[in-house]
């Protein structure tokens, strides 16, 4: 049990660390945008080990709270961890086999302007996509 604890502590914050860097990676350039999603993961990373250490001392709303969101935190985090590892295995394999055509690779924004109309984006957002 000694030894679970550090393991089951050390991949929690290898895979939240990898979350939180890919997320920015994703949103540079966005600055405060960037900024306060990043702050955002951060206390959600922490609030279901800092929720449950103090509900040893003390029980009420806050660490009720803490608990919940760092709960549910973890279930998004399990899928921001799929979807990551599906595009990185995604990118390897075009970079191994390039299965993507060089129109794309050139230019993503059309593929991304037809999805945004296929899923039903405002006409302002899809303006904003270009």
């Amino acid at each position: 049990m000694i030894v679970a604890i550090p393991i089951v502590l050390f991949l929690y914050a290898a895979v939240n660390y990898y979350c939180i860097r890919r997320t920015a990676q994703a949103l540079t350039g966005l600055g405060v945008f960037k900024t306060a999603v990043v702050v955002c993961l951060i206390f959600f990373t922490c609030a279901l080990p800092l929720g449950r250490i103090a509900e040893i001392y003390a029980r009420n709303a806050l660490t009720h709270l803490l608990v919940v969101a760092g709960s549910l935190y973890l279930g998004a985090m399990f899928y921001m961890v799929l979807i990551a590892l599906l595009a990185d295995c995604v990118r390897l394999g075009d970079h191994l086999f390039h299965f993507f055509p060089r129109s794309f690779l050139d230019n993503p924004y059309p593929l991304l302007r037809a999805g945004a109309a296929a899923l039903g984006a405002a006409p302002a957002a899809r303006s904003e996509i270009r």
